[in-house]
């Protein structure tokens, strides 16, 4: 009873041995390619995935490094924008002093002329007292020589008694004067010594001042300008060693087969030569040796005094 279909069965049973492959072989040999390429997708999106991810993760470190770099570099601007700011306050403060102290200077040379004036003045009182004595010693003499001219004589004394007045008081006032001029010369030295003191102090703090300004540039330049590098650099290596107290030095570079002992003066003499000749290529490695007997800060003066002659990065 099959219907009007016909009977695929018995149509197989008859070539099971058939060379061709069925519909279904080939369908599922299809379906097992399309899974494994699906499988083969899917790994490479999960690599993918993977890389996307540390790509951002390392993006964001750079970002946020590029971050605090510039925090960094806008504090270093504000701090040495307040130095400056303080710098020029001082340097107010100092033409300010300088400006008082010619002040000062000046009321003490008027001073001075009027102590002279009245040192003048003092000397012609005097020469007036001289001559009213010796005008006294005159009437005295005419006194006991003529008894009848008396009362000119009483005249000519109450004169001396007035001139004497006047010659007490200039007395009196030279002496005040002379008092006030001792106060003001000690006045003007204590002051003279407190602004010498306060002028030295300023200048110092001027100095602590402008070697922090330029503590502060050179830390800003080393921000700013790229990393010490040896690529692409002609390297010189100087090896120190020292003991005993007794100092000993070798250096070698591309031109030279071994390492070469050499006097310090020979040495200088050599990287003058190579700077000469690679200018701004020029890299100086110094190395101490693990057993020298050096100090921290004769390692420190000898490496800055190398580099700062001869080294690309200090020129």
């Amino acid at each position: 009873m099959n219907q009007g279909f016909p009977d695929l069965s018995a149509e197989t049973s008859h070539h099971d041995e058939s060379f061709w492959p069925s519909f279904t072989d080939i369908m599922t040999v299809i379906m097992m390619i399309f899974l494994l390429a699906m499988l083969v997708l899917l790994m490479r999106n999960v690599d993918l995935i993977e890389q996307l991810k540390q790509s951002l993760q390392v993006q964001s470190q750079a970002l946020t490094q590029q971050q605090l770099t510039q925090q960094e570099k806008q504090q270093l601007q504000k701090n040495l924008n307040a130095m400056q700011i303080q710098q020029q306050h001082w340097l107010d403060q100092y033409s300010q002093l300088q400006q008082f102290h010619a002040e000062q200077g000046q009321h003490l040379k008027v001073k001075q002329q009027q102590l002279a004036s009245l040192q003048t003045l003092l000397g012609q009182t005097q020469s007036q007292w001289q001559q009213a004595q010796e005008q006294y010693s005159m009437l005295y003499q005419s006194h006991h020589q003529l008894q009848d001219k008396y009362t000119h004589v009483a005249f000519f004394a109450a004169q001396f008694h007035q001139v004497q007045d006047q010659y007490s008081q200039l007395i009196n006032k030279h002496t005040q004067l002379y008092s006030q001029y001792t106060q003001l010369g000690i006045q003007y030295s204590g002051k003279e010594q407190q602004w010498l003191l306060q002028a030295a102090k300023d200048g110092m703090h001027l100095s602590q001042l402008k070697d922090n300004y330029s503590l502060l540039a050179q830390q800003y330049q080393r921000l700013i300008r790229p990393a010490r590098s040896s690529a692409d650099k002609y390297v010189v290596q100087v090896y120190y060693q020292k003991q005993h107290h007794k100092q000993s030095l070798s250096y070698n570079h591309p031109e030279l087969s071994h390492e070469t002992p050499i006097s310090q003066a020979a040495l200088e003499k050599a990287l003058t030569t190579l700077k000469n000749k690679y200018a701004d290529q020029l890299y100086v490695k110094i190395i101490f040796a693990q057993d020298a007997q050096v100090s921290h800060q004769d390692a420190w003066h000898f490496t800055q005094d190398i580099l700062k002659k001869y080294d690309y990065y200090y020129q």
